[in-house]
């Protein structure tokens, strides 16, 4: 139980922490049932993590007879792995500070503890408390057991509460330490890059490369901040109220309707605000490329992307500009959704992502107007990214569109911000309930019912 617990953990933290990845389609060609379009017609794939290693966790182990240690040492030792066995990370936590009390040194009595405190991480993180799992993790940071994962995962906690300094502070004080592990190092290379530092991004995943020369992940990731280091070198920044805008100030295409561009990313934040009813904490690099640039950094079928950075394709901004405009609307509402920290589902986050947009729901309903959804809720929670079949992916954007918008004008148009706002400290399912009153499953049912009607 104690490792099943472990392996959950780390599969949340993959599901809500680190840097996610959204691609917006490039306008050719437009995979997308024209009633969904709303003048653009553009498919966008949902978000993936960035696999990342993720080293070997600390497994709580007996003590060796041989230590000289007194008797309720063993005696608490044993109680916390026995709990520990059973899923009680609580008790297994009370009985190894015991056992630590008696021994404040013990350095297989500070990995138990802080292999404890991880598991009751693990389910505070299931219910939606998301504060106090950071809390359990700052504990097991300060046993000081040199494991790398602890402060990786706390790193990951704040950034999905959109602390990025929380987050930055805790890698540097690990590493300060002297827990230099490539894990560390490659995540501080990426907060490093998301902040556009890309020479100390390019020193640290070297560093971690050096840590770990055969790791394919750090040669390919070496190699690309690399790559942006030397082809971003030139380029300037423009700082706007709430964003970094960073160009290159040969490109006459960019340069000339840079402040257009601005003001268009400050109304796109307005907008998603407004649809969201809350705004992100850190403020977002956003990198307008031409094709050229853009291309090798991004596959051949998107214009833009978000990887903790907002990168958008400017060829002709007079032929683009409504179509930009939605993009960063939709990049936007994934940025701000990703630091809520409750893990939310896929459906709700491009569902929302379509709504900032400005997409009509009640077209994306009539998808459905020859029949019912054949996709369930649990298959649109799922990771739309491996998805080959296209009239499976267009239904999954339109249901999506459709529920949410449904959700609105059900409830009210406020509803998903309050949504957001019951989130803190609770599960999904516990907000979900609270905010409409029936469960998801229920919600569901009435949104297919009504489909159903002429």
């Amino acid at each position: 139980m104690n490792r099943l617990l472990i392996v959950l953990f780390v599969v949340l933290l993959l599901g809500g922490g680190g840097f996610w990845m959204w691609m917006q389609p490039k306008q050719e060609p437009q995979p997308v049932d024209p009633a969904l379009s709303n003048g653009g017609g553009l498919q966008r794939t949902t978000y993936r993590p960035e696999a990342q290693q993720q080293g070997q966790v600390p497994v709580a182990t007996a003590l060796a007879q041989g230590d000289s240690l007194p008797e309720e040492v063993f005696t608490f030792n044993r109680q916390g792995l026995v709990a520990l066995d059973k899923g009680q990370p609580q008790v297994a936590v009370e009985a190894f500070e015991a056992a630590l009390a008696l021994a404040p040194e013990h350095k297989t009595l500070k990995l138990n503890l802080a292999n404890a405190l991880v598991s009751l991480a693990t389910q505070q993180q299931e219910k939606g408390e998301l504060r106090q799992a950071i809390k359990t993790l700052r504990w097991a940071f300060e046993l000081q057991t040199e494991v790398p994962n602890v402060p990786y995962w706390l790193a990951h906690l704040y950034l999905r509460q959109g602390d990025r300094e929380a987050a930055k502070a805790v890698l540097d004080e690990a590493l300060a330490a002297g827990i230099e592990h490539a894990l560390l190092l490659r995540k501080r290379a990426d907060l490093a890059a998301v902040e556009g530092d890309l020479d100390q991004s390019v020193t640290m995943i070297n560093q971690a490369l050096a840590l770990d020369p055969d790791d394919i992940g750090l040669q390919e990731r070496a190699a690309q901040l690399t790559a942006e280091r030397d082809a971003f070198r030139t380029y300037l920044t423009d700082a706007t109220a709430h964003f970094d805008s960073r160009y290159d100030p040969q490109n006459r295409a960019i340069v000339d309707v840079l402040a257009d561009l601005n003001r268009d990313l400050e109304d796109a934040w307005q907008d998603v605000v407004d649809v969201l009813g809350m705004q992100p904490r850190d403020r977002l690099l956003v990198i307008w490329l031409d094709a050229e640039s853009y291309r090798w950094q991004a596959p051949e079928w998107s214009a833009a992307l978000f990887d903790g950075r907002v990168r958008v394709v400017i060829e002709d901004y007079d032929r683009q500009k409504a179509e930009i405009r939605r993009t960063l609307r939709h990049e936007l509402t994934h940025a701000v959704l990703h630091t809520i920290g409750t893990p939310l589902p896929t459906w709700l986050h491009e569902g929302m992502a379509q709504a900032a947009e400005g997409r009509d729901s009640r077209a994306a309903a009539n998808h459905f107007a020859d029949g019912s959804p054949q996709l369930s809720l649990q298959e649109l929670d799922g990771n739309w990214t491996t998805w080959t079949d296209r009239d499976q992916v267009t239904e999954a954007y339109a249901y999506a569109l459709a529920f949410c918008g449904w959700l609105r004008e059900e409830y009210s148009e406020s509803v998903m911000a309050n949504l957001f706002l019951n989130l803190d400290g609770r599960s999904f399912a516990d907000a979900w309930l609270l905010t409409f009153g029936v469960d998801l499953a229920s919600a569901d049912r009435l949104f297919r019912e009504q489909l159903e009607k002429p």
